[in-house]
């Protein structure tokens, strides 16, 4: 459990960065289930908040959509009571054997570039292995 030192200092940086964020572009990500099996995925957001991102069946696309300050590098989604939750990761997995599966999908190549669309392939290498997006 966050200190409250903690969650004053977080809700300090939130004020702080909330006004930039209006300039924020909206982006998809959408991961490709090469895998084989049905592929979950999840958004891990700032302060261990998790949010369910669904399923995917083999052969089929999930799409997340995401607010993107390309000045700061950030990813974002309103949150709960308007607060804006900043994106720490999305993880993706097996839904058959989510923890023996699951890995962190790169998104380095979507935090500064122009395109509002971009596209990765997820194949099970032993976990999920997705490729970095690109336009």
């Amino acid at each position: 459990m966050p200190s409250r030192r903690q969650l004053i200092v977080a809700a300090l940086v939130v004020a702080a960065i909330a006004p930039q964020l209006a300039w924020a572009d909206e982006i998809d990500i959408e991961l490709r289930n090469r895998s084989g099996e049905q592929m979950r995925c999840v958004s891990q957001f700032a302060h261990y908040v998790t949010a369910e991102e669904g399923t995917a069946e083999a052969g089929k696309s999930l799409t997340l959509r995401y607010d993107r300050d390309p000045a700061l590098g950030t990813l974002s989604r309103p949150g709960l009571a308007g607060v804006t939750m900043m994106l720490e990761r999305v993880i993706c997995g097996t839904a058959a054997d989510w923890s023996a599966t699951h890995a962190p999908v790169p998104l380095l190549s979507v935090l500064h570039a122009p395109p509002r669309r971009y596209a990765g392939d997820c194949r099970l290498e032993g976990r999920l292995a997705c490729g970095p997006p690109a336009n």
